[in-house]
């Protein structure tokens, strides 16, 4: 998960790219090994759910590239002096 948490923080994904591997999770989650068909014991939602709440804590990944963008737009309008700020000042 690092990898497309990496590129949310600085690039808008397609909303199918996001559902694409949204789809690549969940069956690792359900998978009892390589030549068996899943048994999905919970739903997707269930395991969406807040780990307080008695689920995983997986986040819908549009949401939670929006969410990082809007961090860094916050980060810039918070913090103009800052290297990213400046840079994008200057262009």
């Amino acid at each position: 998960m690092a990898m497309p948490n990496h590129a949310m923080s600085y690039f808008k994904l397609p909303v199918s790219l996001c559902k694409e591997i949204e789809g690549e999770i969940a069956p690792f989650w359900w998978k009892n090994g390589a030549d068996r068909k899943p048994i999905q014991w919970v739903g997707w939602k269930q395991l969406s759910r807040l780990k307080k709440d008695g689920g995983l804590g997986f986040r819908e990944l549009t949401s939670f590239n929006l969410a990082m963008l809007a961090k860094i737009g916050w980060r810039i309008l918070c913090q103009p002096q800052s290297l990213l700020g400046q840079v994008l000042q200057d262009k």
